[in-house]
C-alpha cells in the first residue's frame, strides 16, 4: 500500500512539472494563493515552485492525531481542490480509486464514512463537506458533475415529506406501501430524498432507509438491503441502527441467523444508553441467548432500561424481584415495578399486578383491585387475564 501511495504522489508531481514545462514560454495568470510566475527562457529551467505555489498538488496524507477525519484546512490549496481534479490528472485519480483511496485526501476509503455521489464517484464524506464549504465550484472533483444538495438538506426534505404524509393518516407501521397505494407517489419522493442522504453517509438517513427497505414502504421490501443499510449506520455508532441490525441477526432476516451477532449489536446500542436495546440485552442474559445466562447481568440491564421508563423492562424487573432471580426475593419491589409498567398500559404487568392483589403479596389482599387489573389486561386481549377474571366472577 505504501508503494501505491508513493506512485500516486509521483504521478501528481510529474504531471505538475509537465504542466510547468508546457507553459514555460507563456505568461499564465497566477493561481489562487500563489505568487506570479516568472516566464522561463529557453536556456533556463522553470523555477521549482515553493510549497505555497502548489495549490493543485496533494501533499502526503494528514494522519489524524485523534479519532476523527483529517483536517483538510492543513492541506495547501484545498480551496481549489475541485478545479484541480477537474479532469487534469485522470491517471492519478484512477490510480487512487483503484487502490480504494479517497482521491481527495488519499486516505483509505474504509477509514471514514463514505459519500457516494449520483455520478457514481465516492469520497470521504468530510472531504465532500470541505469542498461544499470552501470551494466556489460545487462540483465532483473527478468528473465535474454538479454536487447534489448536502445530506442534511436531503434528510430534512425526506422527513418533512414523510411527516406530511403521516398527517394524512398513513399508519406508521402500515406494511407494503407499494404501487397503487394512495400515498405511494409521495412516499416514493420522500424515500428518494432519504436515499440521497444515505448515499452521502448520513447515519440517521441510512437507518431510516433501511427501515423503509425492511417494511417495503415506497420501495420493494428487501430484508438484505435493510440489513446492509442498518450496518452502514450501525458502524457509525447510530444506536437505533445497531438495535435494528441486532434484530435482523436474531430473526435471520436478510442475514445469516446468529444469536451471538445479535447480542453484540444489542450490547453496542445498550452501552450508549438506548433503553430498547438495554431491555433486549437483559432478556438475552436472562435466557442465555448468544451469551452465557446470568440473572445478575439481566437485572443490571433491565434496571437501566426500567429507570428510563421502559415498560417491558419494568415488568421483567418486577418478575426478577418477585421470584428472586439475580436479586433477593422482594414482593414490595416487584409490586413497585409492576405498578409502574401497568400504568403505562403493559398488559402482562397489569395481569401480574392482579395476581399480587389476589394473593396479597406485596400489597394487601384486595379482590376488587385484582379484578380491576385483570380487566385492564383482558381488554388488551391477554388470555390469562381473561381466564383469571372469569375465576373471580365465579368465586
Amino acid at each position: 500500500m505504501v508503494l501505491i501511495m508513493r506512485s500516486i504522489r509521483f504521478l501528481l508531481f510529474r504531471r505538475h512539472r509537465s504542466d510547468q514545462n508546457q507553459s514555460a514560454n507563456a505568461v499564465a495568470p497566477a493561481p489562487p494563493l500563489a505568487t506570479t510566475r516568472t516566464p522561463a527562457t529557453s536556456n533556463q529551467a522553470p523555477p521549482r515552485p515553493s510549497h505555497s505555489m502548489r495549490p493543485t498538488q496533494i501533499p502526503p496524507s494528514v494522519k489524524p492525531t485523534s479519532k476523527g477525519p483529517p483536517n483538510l484546512k492543513s492541506i495547501p490549496g484545498s480551496i481549489s481542490l475541485a478545479d484541480y481534479f477537474g479532469g487534469r490528472d485522470e491517471l492519478a485519480c484512477a490510480a487512487a480509486e483503484n487502490a480504494n483511496l479517497c482521491a481527495i485526501c488519499l486516505e483509505q476509503m474504509d477509514e471514514y464514512p463514505a459519500c457516494s455521489l449520483p455520478c457514481k464517484h465516492s469520497f470521504h464524506s468530510h472531504c465532500i463537506t470541505s469542498i461544499r464549504s470552501r470551494c466556489t465550484a460545487k462540483l465532483c472533483p473527478l468528473c465535474r458533475a454538479e454536487l447534489p444538495p448536502s445530506a442534511s438538506v436531503l434528510y430534512d426534505r425526506a422527513m418533512n415529506k414523510y411527516f406530511d404524509i403521516e398527517r394524512k393518516q398513513l399508519r406508521p407501521w402500515e406494511p407494503e406501501v407499494g404501487p397503487g397505494h394512495e400515498f405511494f407517489d409521495e412516499l416514493s419522493q420522500a424515500v428518494e430524498f432519504l436515499r440521497g442522504a444515505a448515499d452521502q453517509g448520513h447515519a440517521e438517513a441510512q437507518a431510516n432507509y433501511g427501515f423503509m427497505c425492511s417494511m417495503g414502504r415506497g420501495i420493494p421490501q428487501d430484508s438484505a438491503a435493510a440489513a446492509t443499510w442498518y450496518k452502514l449506520a450501525a458502524e457509525q455508532g447510530f444506536a437505533k441502527a445497531q438495535l435494528n441490525l441486532g434484530v435482523m441477526f436474531k430473526l435471520g432476516k436478510g442475514v445469516v441467523q446468529s444469536d451471538e451477532r445479535a447480542f453484540e449489536w444489542f450490547k453496542k446500542a445498550a452501552e450508549q444508553g438506548y433503553d430498547n436495546a438495554q431491555a433486549r440485552l437483559g432478556y438475552m442474559y436472562k435466557v442465555g441467548c448468544g451469551v452465557a445466562a446470568s440473572d445478575v447481568r439481566a437485572v443490571h440491564w433491565y434496571e437501566k432500561a426500567a429507570l428510563q421508563g421502559h415498560s417491558e423492562a419494568q415488568c421483567a424487573l418486577g418478575t426478577m424481584h418477585r421470584f428472586g432471580r439475580g436479586v433477593p426475593q422482594n414482593n414490595d419491589t416487584a409490586t413497585h415495578w409492576y405498578l409502574a409498567a401497568a400504568k403505562e398500559g403493559h398488559a402482562v404487568a397489569q395481569r401480574n399486578l392482579g395476581f399480587l392483589y389476589q394473593l396479597g403479596q406485596g400489597v394487601e389482599k384486595d379482590d376488587t383491585q385484582a379484578k380491576g387489573w385483570f380487566q385492564a389486561a383482558a381488554d388488551q386481549g391477554d388470555s390469562s387475564a381473561i381466564f383469571w377474571l372469569g375465576s373471580l366472577d365465579n368465586a
